[in-house]
């Protein structure tokens, strides 16, 4: 009258509830103690495989989660590293085009310096023939003022006359062009 179990799955642990319940039920199969001792350790075995039966879903559920997770993790990771190189590679390139810049950052603060001190040395000079210009017009004017002096009129007005024209017209070209000149030093810095 006592039935033996078998590990196995839930389901079987099911149907071997069934027929312990229907041992049980049927309590004319109980005929002494030592049968009524098998038949609980028979149902306390089968609560146990159901339970493990159980567990072991759970556990099955648990790894498949797991995989799955891991294998998106691995997938994941992958693209990290693919992303990492890629960036990699741009802060070569940014790197190697910062340097470059910076190179011609140099050198073009370099060719500003000498524009600024050639433009300062052309101011220089401009000012030195303004000054030289200015010089030499006080002069002709002291000299004519000199002659008119002696020979009480203007010696050869139509000459002094020509040579103020010249003088005056000189001298707006030359400031003209030596203003355009140091303004498109100027430009050019």
């Amino acid at each position: 009258a006592v039935v033996s179990t078998q590990s196995g799955h839930s389901g079987r642990g099911k149907t071997i509830n069934t027929i312990l319940m229907s041992q049980v039920i049927s309590a004319e199969f109980i005929k002494s103690e030592e049968d009524l001792n098998n038949l609980k350790d028979l149902l306390v075995k089968a609560n146990k495989q159901s339970s493990l039966g159980e567990v072991k879903v759970q556990y099955e559920k648990d790894l498949s989660l797991l995989r799955e997770s891991n294998t998106e993790l691995k997938c994941r990771n992958k693209q990290l590293e693919r992303d990492k190189l890629e960036w990699e590679s741009f802060r070569k390139v940014f790197d190697v085009k910062c340097e470059e810049y910076i190179v011609e950052v140099g050198i073009m603060e370099k060719r500003l310096s000498e524009s600024e001190r050639e433009r300062k040395t052309l101011q220089t000079l401009l000012q030195q023939i303004i000054q030289e210009r200015i010089e030499l017009k006080q002069k002709i004017e002291t000299i004519e003022l000199d002659m008119e002096s002696v020979s009480g009129r203007k010696p050869f007005p139509s000459l002094f006359s020509k040579l103020q024209d010249l003088n005056n017209n000189s001298d707006s070209d030359t400031c003209s062009t030596a203003s355009n000149a140091a303004l498109s030093g100027g430009a050019k810095t």
